[in-house]
């Protein structure tokens, strides 16, 4: 739980550094720190410590953004369901796999975002220019992943809170792969 906590705080204080960037920055150059972050507690956190960061980094989203209250906790549980779900059948917790999988729930969470704001009233369109924003957000939260992964891996190895259901895939070649061999 220990991770969990450390994210939070970590995921909460990127999200108002990237508040305080929407000023110099536009905004379609900017990751989505919320979804990057839950996909790399889905990879490395077991599930209860998992869980917990996704709805701190949810919350503190919609916190910080004005967001009705939930809505970036449920959007989020989508593509966290689809990591843990993927992850138990392929070997996900490579750089390479990362920024793919980051690269493709980005615009699953973009899409779930919208239409989430559009039943709650808010006026919103999938126009030219979401699709344009969301294809930029969808590469700068490809280029964050590796690197937000990296992080949580080794928060959760310094905490003990690593995924207990982690299996272990060695390459070719290592000295592992040589003993599993024998």
């Amino acid at each position: 739980m220990r991770a969990a906590l450390a994210l939070i705080v970590i995921g909460a204080l990127a999200l108002v550094v990237e508040g305080a960037l929407v000023s110099v920055l536009p905004s379609l150059l900017l990751p989505d720190v919320a979804l990057v972050g839950s996909v790399a507690a889905a990879l490395f956190l077991g599930g209860a410590p998992a869980l917990m960061a996704l709805a701190g980094l949810g919350f503190a989203s919609d916190l910080l953004s004005g967001a009705p209250l939930g809505l970036h906790v449920l959007v989020l549980l989508v593509p966290f369901v689809a990591t843990r779900l993927a992850n138990g059948s392929l070997e996900l917790r490579r750089g390479m796999s990362e920024a793919v999988l980051a690269a493709l729930l980005t615009p699953l969470a973009g899409v779930l975002t919208l239409g989430c704001m559009r039943l709650t009233g808010v006026s919103a369109s999938f126009g030219l220019e979401f699709w344009l924003g969301l294809a930029l957000q969808t590469a700068v939260n490809a280029l964050l992943a590796p690197g937000a992964c990296a992080l949580v891996e080794a928060i959760a190895s310094a905490t003990g809170d690593v995924d207990p259901t982690r299996r272990g895939v060695a390459y070719v070649g290592s000295a592992a792969w040589a003993a599993s061999r024998r």
